[in-house]
């Protein structure tokens, strides 16, 4: 069960659109609070959808977003957030503040777009959605006691950049986070694939691959053995696995017998604990291309193991009553709790864990057709969610050019504002009549806890240096 809507929401409910009805009386917090915050961020509906084109109009790599985290922060500072850039060693990064209640809420912003086919993603909708949904939810900070947060985290799609944010401490007083993310589907609890990433080079010996082929060593030869060995491998691997490869370099000419070559790995599987048992076979093949080839193998973790999504039941479900898209969509995969502990992790199969570490329930969905994202390790530490909200994307899925079209459409415009008022409503109800709640969760001892476990599943820790920032 992961709540996948089965039929599309009528555009013409969208919030924001003529005849939009309110949540107010719908929604599990004080009408006139929920009120306010429709009404704030109905006013600013045009700005958002500006930024959002903005962002989309100029595509930056992970690590070098400066646009988009310039326009980010300063609307955010317009509306009277106190911002704090350059976090982690990113400076890309930034934390903007509003409040002073007793409960810190973050809305975690992404907005790194991919090479060649730029926010085909849908980032720019991320970072506009968490933007527009602090600043709505600001409008009633004082009365409801909250603090909120806009965290921005870059290079998602190639360094991991939260995990990063996580390890110098940008969430240690968050009680809870969330993100929306475009797909081409409606989808509460959307599973996530944990990853390793690992960068081979192999050491060969140039030679003249004509005249005098013997005196060479092949590094090229080296990782054609290693992707026979992975192929042979996969069909002894779990149906949730995926292994796949780029070659970043296979030498200089024909001519010449390459004594260098390299190769990137991204290896995913259901959770960390699967993943960690298949990573070392693959790396037992890749090993055996330099033996094979007579070329020396240096085999290094090129980013953070990002790991599977942990959902927080009771947070999921209040961002279905604040998401009409979610209306009629059977939630009982986050309402019954069930009595496994987080603690004792989840199967090979991806199935479900519960918590009782007051953090509320956790739900991991079962693993199938999924891609890998450092939201998962940041659900480890802290409650999280990330919902997919649909776009009309004519069929395509993420990392397709015609997802990058569907990012800028009318369809997106209206994603906007119904992802923007789910999260501040949701995070509204949480905040007020739930801050017991995550406030108990946000204690040190059970921070510490979390801590620990995503430590022993090699989920944080890793001491896996940032990527160079791409030029």
């Amino acid at each position: 069960m992961t709540g996948l809507a089965l039929a599309a929401a009528p555009p013409e409910l969208a919030f924001g659109e003529p005849g939009w009805s309110t949540l107010a009386g719908v929604v599990d917090a004080d009408p006139a609070l929920v009120t306010r915050v429709e009404d704030r961020l109905a006013a600013g509906l045009g700005r958002w959808w500006e930024l959002a084109l903005d962002i989309h109009a100029r595509p930056e790599l992970g690590l070098v977003e400066y646009h988009a985290a310039d326009a980010l922060c300063g609307v955010l500072a317009e509306h009277g957030f106190a911002v704090t850039r350059g976090l982690a060693g990113m400076p890309t990064a930034f934390r903007a503040e509003y409040g002073g209640g007793p409960l810190t809420v973050a809305f975690t912003a992404e907005y790194d777009a991919l090479p060649g086919i730029g926010h085909a993603c849908g980032h720019n909708l991320i970072g506009t959605m968490a933007a527009a949904a602090g600043a709505a939810l600001a409008a009633v900070a004082d009365e409801a006691g909250l603090r909120v947060l806009v965290i921005g985290c870059p290079a998602e799609e190639n360094a991991g950049g939260k995990i990063y944010l996580v390890e110098a401490g940008v969430f240690d007083d968050v009680h809870l986070a969330g993100q929306i993310h475009p797909a081409n589907r409606d989808e509460l609890c959307p599973a996530t694939l944990a990853n390793d990433t690992l960068a081979v080079s192999y050491a060969g010996k140039a030679a003249h691959a004509s005249s005098f082929p013997e005196r060479g060593r092949n590094a090229y030869d080296a990782i054609t053995v290693a992707s026979v060995a992975i192929g042979l491998l996969r069909q002894q691997l779990p149906d949730s696995v995926r292994v796949h490869t780029l070659v970043t370099d296979a030498g200089d000419a024909v001519n010449i017998i390459p004594e260098r070559a390299a190769m990137t790995v991204k290896v995913r599987a259901a959770d960390a604990g699967t993943l960690e048992g298949v990573t070392a076979r693959v790396g037992d093949c890749l090993r055996a291309g330099g033996l094979a080839a007579g070329c020396a193998p240096t085999l290094r973790r090129a980013l953070p193991r990002f790991s599977e999504i942990r959902y927080d039941r009771l947070l999921s479900r209040l961002f279905a009553q604040a998401c009409p898209r979610f209306d009629g969509v059977d939630l009982s995969f986050v309402t019954d709790t069930g009595t496994n502990t987080a603690a004792a992790g989840a199967g090979a199969d991806g199935g479900e864990k519960g918590g009782t570490d007051g953090a509320g329930e956790t739900y991991t969905p079962p693993s199938g057709r999924a891609a890998s994202t450092d939201v998962g390790n940041l659900s480890w530490v802290i409650p999280m969610i990330q919902p997919m909200l649909r776009l009309e994307t004519g069929g395509c899925g993420n990392h397709e050019a015609a997802f990058a079209a569907a990012s800028a459409s009318e369809s997106a415009r209206l994603l906007i504002a119904d992802g923007a008022r789910a999260l501040a409503l949701s995070f509204l109800s949480a905040g007020t009549r739930h801050a017991g709640h995550y406030l108990a969760a946000g204690t040190p001892g059970r921070r510490a806890a979390r801590r620990a476990e995503a430590r022993a599943a090699e989920v944080l820790d890793l001491g896996v240096p940032l990527l160079d920032p791409p030029r």
